[in-house]
């Protein structure tokens, strides 16, 4: 199908192009969190080993 010129699959790869920018967009978003949650759990039990019982 033509639809003013462009193909349809131009449409398909468009909104894939952009669901894929804003899956990477959140997952930068989403990992500084993560990696900040994970270090500070990494140090939490780092900490409690040291700890004298």
């Amino acid at each position: 199908m033509d639809y003013g010129g462009i193909t349809w699959s131009f449409w398909v790869t468009l909104f894939w192009g952009f669901a894929l920018a804003f899956h990477a967009l959140a997952y930068l978003i989403d990992g500084r969190q993560l990696e900040e949650r994970k270090t500070q759990q990494y140090l939490d039990e780092q900490r409690r080993q040291e700890a004298p019982h």
